[in-house]
């Protein structure tokens, strides 16, 4: 075989994958929690190490929008529970040192059907965040008090590392600014989804054009990747070099089917972490 062909294959290779070649995962720090379960290891909330490529159950059950809280010590998650007939949820927060569940942090029971998902710890505060209907609410754990603040479209939105600044998007696709202080909302980008990277410096987002794109806000300069759908997930790496992608494909019989990766944006190259059967579950990586 001629060195000419050799070096096609390798190229080939590295396409079929989008230029998976060249991201070493030694580089990929931090752990990433799963909710939803994983194949091979159903029904779990799991953690995975990238950089050794090792997974470890954690607690076993089905719970959804994991969230690492700053030191990794607790994870913020709901859970579906049913009444009679009845199917409600409820938030709750597991303790990883101590293997145990707090009680339930809130339960929407007096809010059937409105429940939309997407929890989060509000960064350097007691509270955290949900959407209720097609608004955004947050719950304070010490008074009790839920409080409304706006639709978001897509019921997708980020907080930066203050907890003073949110990100979110109407449904004309456009992004918004808003100050938790001033009460004040800026238009700065077209687009859906948008996500604050840890160190605030970056946002990525959804294009008009389906680009998943990340722009430094300090400097105004863009970089446009893959292209995406409204069932992709995507959040920084605790470094803010990677994007963390979860991507979603059917087969032949209709089956739901996900591979998760590690993408550079800056280059454009990813690296296959993992995959499984079902839609991409919940993420966190810290």
């Amino acid at each position: 075989m001629n060195k000419r062909l050799i070096l096609f294959i390798i190229s080939m290779l590295c396409f079929t994958t989008l230029t998976g070649c060249g991201i070493d995962r030694r580089e990929l720090v931090g752990d990433i929690i799963i909710g939803n379960g994983y194949t091979g290891i159903a029904d779990y909330l799991i953690k995975y190490n990238p950089a050794a490529k090792e997974f470890e159950s954690v607690v076993p059950g089905f719970y959804y929008e994991v969230e690492y809280n700053e030191d990794k010590s607790k994870i913020l998650c709901y859970k579906s529970l049913r009444y009679s007939e009845i199917l409600n949820s409820e938030i709750c927060e597991y303790d990883i040192k101590s293997n145990e569940f707090s009680e339930a942090i809130f339960n929407w029971s007096e809010y059937p059907d409105e429940f939309e998902g997407n929890v989060k710890y509000v960064p350097n505060s007691d509270s955290i965040s949900f959407i209720l209907g097609d608004a955004l609410h947050i719950y304070d754990r010490s008074s009790g008090t839920l409080t409304k603040l706006f639709k978001v479209a897509f019921d997708w939105y980020s907080w930066d590392n203050t907890g003073k600044k949110l990100l979110y998007g109407d449904y004309d696709e456009n992004i918004y600014m808003y100050d938790m202080e001033s009460k004040e909302e800026k238009k700065i980008l077209e687009g859906r989804h948008p996500v604050y990277s840890n160190s605030n410096e970056y946002i990525a987002y959804m294009g008009k054009d389906q680009k998943l794109t990340v722009y430094n806000v300090n400097t105004g300069e863009n970089w446009k990747t893959v292209t995406i759908g409204s069932s992709t997930r995507y959040i920084f790496s605790p470094d803010d070099k990677y994007i963390l992608l979860g991507t979603e494909y059917w087969d032949i019989v209709s089956i739901p089917h996900y591979i998760i990766y590690a993408l550079d944006y800056k280059t454009g190259k990813k690296k296959r972490l993992f995959g499984g059967e079902g839609n991409v579950p919940s993420l966190d990586w810290k």
